[in-house]
């Protein structure tokens, strides 16, 4: 891919910012991503794992418990919250710890009736407000 030169104002390489290999952009984007596809793969065969325990975003961990809850408990009356740790934040070398992140999911009643998200959310020891 050609870039002109002259008129780069909105062109981010991060070359500038992140020291780079001079390799760095011999191969193309398609090319790089079936790379890391390929050994993304192959760390994850070696670690054992399978699709529904892959790595992914806690937002999306936390819809899929519910949505399982509600399957297998045959109600849409489910409330989900995780408070975790995240390792990734702690590798990079991020000094706060003690820190986590906390996702919800409420769906049928716990969704729409205000006095029993209360009295749920009070249980689990947490008073926010969810809309």
């Amino acid at each position: 891919m050609n870039y002109d030169i002259e008129n780069d104002d909105d062109l981010f390489t991060g070359k500038d910012h992140t020291p780079l290999r001079k390799d760095a952009f011999e191969k193309s984007p398609r090319e790089k991503m079936e790379i890391i596809q390929e050994h993304f793969h192959a760390i994850m065969e070696t670690l054992g794992m399978d699709n529904a325990k892959r790595p992914q975003v806690q937002e999306r961990l936390t819809m899929q418990i519910v949505d399982a809850l509600k399957e297998a408990l045959g109600t849409k009356d489910v409330a989900c919250i995780i408070d975790a740790k995240h390792l990734c934040v702690n590798c990079r070398g991020i000094k706060d710890t003690a820190s986590s992140t906390i996702t919800a999911e409420l769906s049928g009643i716990f969704r729409t009736n205000p006095i029993t998200r209360q009295e749920f959310l009070h249980y689990v020891g947490s008073h926010a407000k969810f809309d």
